[in-house]
C-alpha cells in the first residue's frame, strides 16, 4: 500500500500517503520563482503567466489529494515573496489583498488553498451526477461514512465535524461545506428515518 505510482500527473500510494505530492510542489514553485525573477517582461504579463501557467500546473493534481492548507499556504508563500516586487508590490504586502480579486481592490493572484478546496467540491459534483465507476465509488464512500459516523442525514448535508473520523478527502470537503453553509443534495444518498421514539444513531 505505500509504492508510490504515478498516474496521469498525480503521485498517489495506496494509503493515501501525500508526501511525495508534498515534496514536489515546492519544486515546480522553485522553478517557477526563478524564471518569474529573471525573465524581462512585463507585470502584467508575470501575473498572467502567474493565474494561466503556473497556478493551472500545480492544480491539476490537487483534486486527487489532500494537502493541510497550512503546508499549501507555506509552499506558495515562499514563491508570492518573489513575485509581488515583479508585480510592483512590497513583497510583505497583506496577502488578503493578495489574493483578492481585481473587482474588489485586490491583486487578484489565485491561492492553492482555496484552488485545492474548489476542486474538491467540483470534482464530487461533477460525479454525482454521472453514471461512472467514480460516482460508485464516492457514493460507496459516502454512505460508509455516514454508517461509521453514526449520522441519520447524508454526510454531504450534515456537515457538522466529526472528529473521531478520518477519512482525510470526504473530511476536507465536509468541512469546505461547512465553513461555507453549502449542501450538496443526492439521490443516491439516503436519509436514514427515525421510526421509533427516542431513537438515535449510533457509530
Amino acid at each position: 500500500p505505500s509504492t508510490l505510482y504515478k498516474l496521469l500527473g498525480v503521485n498517489s500510494t495506496a494509503d493515501g500517503n501525500q508526501l511525495k505530492a508534498i515534496q514536489e510542489i515546492p519544486r515546480k514553485c522553485q522553478k517557477f520563482a526563478s524564471i518569474f525573477k529573471h525573465i524581462p517582461v512585463s507585470r502584467r504579463d508575470i501575473s498572467t503567466g502567474y493565474n494561466t501557467i503556473f497556478i493551472p500546473m500545480i492544480k491539476y493534481p490537487l483534486h486527487a489529494t489532500t494537502i493541510q492548507s497550512k503546508k499549501l499556504n507555506q509552499i506558495q508563500k515562499n514563491l508570492t515573496t518573489q513575485i509581488l516586487p515583479r508585480l510592483g508590490f512590497n513583497q510583505h504586502f497583506p496577502r488578503a489583498v493578495v489574493y483578492s480579486p481585481k473587482k474588489h481592490g485586490g491583486i487578484g493572484l489565485l491561492n492553492l488553498t482555496h484552488e485545492q478546496d474548489l476542486s474538491h467540491v467540483i470534482f464530487m459534483l461533477q460525479q454525482m451526477v454521472r453514471k461512472t465507476e467514480c460516482n460508485k465509488l464516492l457514493t460507496i464512500l459516502c454512505k460508509t461514512y455516514q454508517f461509521q459516523a453514526g449520522m441519520t442525514e447524508s454526510c454531504l448535508i450534515d456537515t457538522e465535524p466529526r472528529k473521531y473520523m478520518s477519512a482525510p478527502w470526504i473530511d476536507g470537503v465536509r468541512q469546505i461545506l461547512h465553513k461555507c453553509k453549502a449542501k450538496i443534495h443526492t439521490s443516491q444518498i439516503k436519509t436514514i428515518s427515525i421510526r421509533w421514539k427516542n431513537d438515535i444513531a449510533i457509530m
